[in-house]
């Protein structure tokens, strides 16, 4: 099962990515709310430890410990982000699980337009894909069945998708350390007990 890594060598991350091969993409997605971390898929991380040894994740997360659902079948599929990308661009959002809303001509009807990375909306596509897709990502169950019951009435699935997810963010890290969780929402880092 493949993973995406949390990392603490902000500097090791920078440096590497850029004694990379030009043309070569390693994706480091900056933890929101934590300077320092950041999220890196599996294969980005294998490119990253080839150009200088291995870096020692914080924490791995099993890509299947963060639910995507797809409420209809997703169109321009070429274009879809890799799994690892998005799962880490959701964990560096402090999501527990992400929603495809849409993509290409289906966008102009969705009256969302992402202002921020913060922002619970963004656009990912698959690096060099034609065309964007809109995401949804959750930091709470609760935040996830209130979505379901509104955006997705009458998608069967959508309810006890999200009734299925963590509580919250702090909840996955804790499932994913398996210890007690910190009682402060943070991902965890060296020397948390």
């Amino acid at each position: 099962m493949a993973c995406v890594f949390l990392l603490n060598q902000a500097q090791a991350v920078r440096e590497r990515r850029g004694k990379l091969p030009r043309g070569t993409l390693a994706e480091a997605w900056p933890d929101l709310f934590e300077a320092g971390l950041f999220w890196v898929p599996e294969a980005s991380k294998a490119l990253l430890d080839q150009a200088g040894g291995p870096l020692t994740p914080v924490l791995s997360v099993q890509e299947a410990a963060v639910p995507i659902f797809y409420p209809i079948p997703p169109t321009h599929p070429d274009s879809l982000p890799e799994t690892g990308s998005l799962l880490a661009r959701v964990l560096a959002g402090h999501g527990i699980a992400v929603a495809w809303v849409g993509a290409g001509e289906a966008l102009d009807r969705v009256p969302v337009e992402p202002v921020s990375m913060e922002d619970a909306f963004f656009f990912l596509r698959r690096a060099g894909g034609p065309v964007n897709h809109l995401w949804r990502l959750f930091r709470s169950r609760d935040d996830a069945r209130a979505y379901a019951a509104k955006e997705l009435r009458g998608v069967a699935e959508a309810e006890p998708w999200a009734g299925g997810l963590p509580a919250s963010f702090e909840e996955l890290l804790h499932r994913c350390r398996g210890g007690p969780p910190s009682g402060d929402g943070r991902p965890p880092v060296p020397g948390d007990a």
